[in-house]
């Protein structure tokens, strides 16, 4: 059930074997599948406050997300996108706080399965 209408064009980067593409609510089940199998390996290298809960994982909140990360895309301080294997999705990657001017940088971030045997 769509919350949101997507008003962007998405970004797709592809490589020899993966696909970097910025995620939109169609990728919600993937994403969850991967949230729920690896939940243990990725909560521990999640940020967050002593006293904050875990990252919300239900749908509403996933589109949320994406629609920071586009919010993020628009003004140039963020790119988020999800990475895919022959169209499944194994992970995310960001790169956030983008700074520009004399000093330009970014912070970048990730969340993917455990470590696995597949070739990415």
């Amino acid at each position: 059930m769509s919350t949101r209408t997507a008003i962007y064009s998405p970004i797709s980067l592809h490589g020899r074997r993966i696909v970097l593409r910025t995620m939109t609510e169609q990728d919600y089940d993937g994403w969850y599948e991967v949230r729920t199998r690896c939940r243990d390996w990725l909560l521990k290298w999640e940020p967050r406050s002593a006293h904050a809960s875990h990252l919300a994982d239900d749908q509403r909140s996933f589109v949320s997300r994406c629609a920071i990360r586009e919010r993020e895309r628009q003004l140039g301080t963020g790119f988020g996108f999800g990475i895919f294997q022959d169209g499944r999705f194994l992970g995310e990657i960001t790169l956030s706080s983008i700074q520009r001017g004399p000093l330009q940088s970014p912070s970048s971030g990730t969340g993917s399965t455990r470590p696995s045997p597949v070739r990415v």
